[in-house]
């Protein structure tokens, strides 16, 4: 219950009416929810987002919130809002305490996908039919229902000709190519270390 846990006055909600995340860890942000609106206080009970939106989601380089149609917008770290509620869907990978990791939100808009930075700036314009999560740098995107990758600047990095992709970790992607697994890199040297790693494991 909220009564083990001390709020700051600042707050001034009515502890009957408060909730908190599940995922309350002492040192860093977290949800609450008061009157029926989500909001989030930092480690130290402070508020960081109020408590005005149907849902928020905490990252390390943005907020998100969504209003009451499902839409989201983009709040600073400071906890203003800096876009209107206009992305209608997000892809976003977040680590084991479901905070968002990346410094960029891949977002729909509209029927097309594309990815803004933390302050809203576009990175990615909003012309693809499908973009899967930032990892790395490198961004998937889908064309005539195959997959590739772009880099930030929105340069093709592997044309779309992949059935699947998987997000980069370690400087490799496992991708599906006409129906085998194949490994993509993110430059040469990786793609050898990878490889030699291999070599070493299969002797």
């Amino acid at each position: 219950g909220g009564s083990l846990i001390k709020f700051s006055d600042d707050l001034r909600i009515n502890p009957n009416n408060f909730y908190i995340s599940t995922g309350y860890q002492e040192d860093q942000n977290t949800e609450f929810c008061t009157g029926g609106k989500w909001g989030v206080i930092d480690s130290e009970d402070k508020l960081v987002v109020p408590a005005e939106y149907e849902n928020v989601q905490i990252g390390q380089f943005f907020h998100l919130g969504q209003d009451e149609n499902g839409k989201y917008a983009l709040i600073n770290l400071k906890g203003e809002r800096i876009s209107e509620f206009v992305y209608d869907d997000i892809r976003v990978i977040s680590d084991d305490d479901k905070i968002i990791e990346s410094k960029y939100l891949v977002t729909k808009l509209g029927d097309k996908w594309g990815m803004v930075a933390a302050d809203n700036k576009i990175i990615i314009p909003f012309e693809y039919e499908e973009l899967g999560p930032e990892s790395e740098d490198f961004v998937a995107f889908r064309k005539d229902k195959k997959w590739g990758f772009l880099d930030l600047n929105g340069q093709e990095v592997y044309a779309p000709i992949y059935s699947e992709v998987k997000p980069f970790s370690s400087g490799r992607s496992e991708a599906i190519l006409e129906g085998a697994p194949t490994n993509l890199y993110r430059d040469e040297t990786i793609r050898n270390v990878w490889l030699e790693r291999e070599r070493l494991m299969n002797k």
